[in-house]
């Protein structure tokens, strides 16, 4: 113990205060918590995607691009499965 630590361990002491030093966590220890966590997330994974299968009416995106002397742009057109629209066009400055 440093002599920080030891002064701090007497005035401690006076209130029946005892400081115990933080030990390192073993690695197995780790090792088995981060694969009882992954198992969940995986099986949270495969449902959400089975889910996503499921969806019968997917978005459907068209793109388009055009370059010139003026610059590149890009035309993007969604369309959601209700048949909603939603255009947008990007200017690239390369």
């Amino acid at each position: 113990m440093s002599g920080r630590m030891a002064k701090w361990a007497v005035k401690l002491s006076a209130h029946d205060i005892r400081y115990e030093p933080r030990t390192a966590i073993k690695s197995q220890a780790l090792a088995d918590f981060v694969a009882d966590f992954s198992s969940d997330l995986q099986k949270e994974a495969e449902l959400e995607v089975q889910q996503l299968d499921e969806t019968k009416d997917p978005w459907i995106l068209h793109t388009d691009g055009s370059s010139n002397v003026k610059g590149t742009g890009l035309g993007i057109l969604l369309k959601s499965p209700q048949g909603d629209i939603i255009p947008h066009s990007i200017a690239c400055d390369l």
